[in-house]
């Protein structure tokens, strides 16, 4: 992602937020259905915001003095409990639960009728991130006009795929040079993202035009297009399944056969969400993510969402090689066959390998 307002993108944020803790749910409430009545169900929650493993406290009420037949207690789509009257409190152990939104739902039934009511609070990870930082192990050359938005490395060559209309190329590169030894242009009206390699085929985003390619590994030939309801950012490889961002604090799994969204994980700290995730790599059982316009690297549990650690690269790059045009860091890429971290920036002229370490 590029050029983006940050405060408009802030406001968006907390509109979806405020949306997501509206305390009924509009569609459930509306429902076409003879049988769906309005809702007369309060449900209450003692806070907004819980780390993963505390007990949040429910209680459930009447609106009026209707009575109810029974009354059946959801937390994200589980069923919790059911009572036979709608006056109650309950206690829901969050610790099997992920980070992010969890929706409690409350369905009410009387006389054929059912009425539907939700309220959600906002998990937070119940993990401290530890703080790594790096040490650069070797510099490379690097094209300095190469807006870097993905990068991966298979069998001895670096895959770059560079951003900005007009400019969006899918590369192959010599890390020991930094020369381009095989390169294919986009046209100009796709603004490319982020890659990553499935069964010797590159996959690679676009920006805002939700579309993506499927290139033959060795031609650079295009195999296929899929499309995608959201921008794209960033996208690497867990076994079978593809993991794509979007610069949210989501990130989507999608079939590496037809493209389509599996299932997603929230991203949180022990503080929120984190959000603007961009370049993703699979390292060692971890999804690691550039953070859009900061020098860091968070890496994340694959399956719960939770950060687990952050990396500072806050002074890798040498003052000599601040020109007028560089821009943010971002570009991640793994050798996995020889344990090796290359790491980059858009317009960067140098690519380093790095390891890194737990700060002291």
């Amino acid at each position: 992602m590029k050029k983006i307002s940050f405060i408009f993108a802030f406001f968006i944020a907390f509109a979806c937020v405020r949306s997501e803790n509206n305390t009924s749910t509009d569609n459930e409430n509306n429902s076409n259905s003879s049988s769906e009545a309005p809702s007369t169900i309060e449900i209450s929650i003692t806070q907004v915001k819980a780390r993963i493993g505390e007990e949040i406290a429910l209680s459930v009420n009447e609106k009026d003095t209707l009575s109810f037949d029974s009354v059946v207690v959801f937390a994200n789509n589980k069923r919790i409990d059911s009572f036979l009257e709608s006056n109650i409190k309950l206690n829901w152990n969050s610790k099997d639960a992920k980070v992010g939104i969890s929706v409690f739902k409350v369905e009410s039934f009387h006389a054929g009728k059912k009425t539907t009511s939700s309220r959600s609070i906002e998990l937070l990870s119940d993990i401290i991130p530890e703080k790594y930082t790096y040490k650069k192990l070797k510099t490379y050359e690097h094209d300095s006009k190469a807006y870097t938005q993905g990068l991966i490395w298979h069998n001895g060559f670096l895959y770059e795929s560079t951003g900005l209309k007009g400019y969006s190329t899918l590369r192959k590169v010599d890390l020991k040079t930094g020369a381009i030894l095989q390169n294919h242009t986009i046209q100009d009206d796709y603004f490319c993202e982020g890659i990553t390699l499935h069964d010797n085929k590159i996959i690679q985003l676009t920006w805002r035009s939700n579309v993506g390619f499927v290139y033959d590994l060795n031609t650079f030939q295009l195999l296929d297009k899929f499309n995608y309801p959201r921008e794209g950012w960033g996208i690497t490889t867990i076994g079978d399944s593809l993991v794509m961002s979007d610069g949210t604090a989501t990130l989507y799994y999608l079939s590496s056969q037809n493209y389509n969204e599996l299932s997603r994980i929230e991203v949180y700290d022990d503080k929120g969400p984190i959000t603007y995730l961009n370049e993703l790599e699979f390292i060692n059982n971890e999804i690691w993510a550039n953070i859009y316009g900061e020098q860091q690297i968070v890496c994340i549990d694959p399956n719960t969402g939770k950060v687990l650690k952050r990396i500072d690269f806050t002074t890798i790059l040498d003052k000599a090689d601040d020109h007028r045009n560089i821009d943010v860091f971002n570009g991640i890429a793994y050798n996995k066959a020889e344990n090796k971290i290359y790491v980059t920036g858009k317009n960067w002229p140098r690519l380093y390998e790095i390891s890194v370490f737990k700060k002291q």
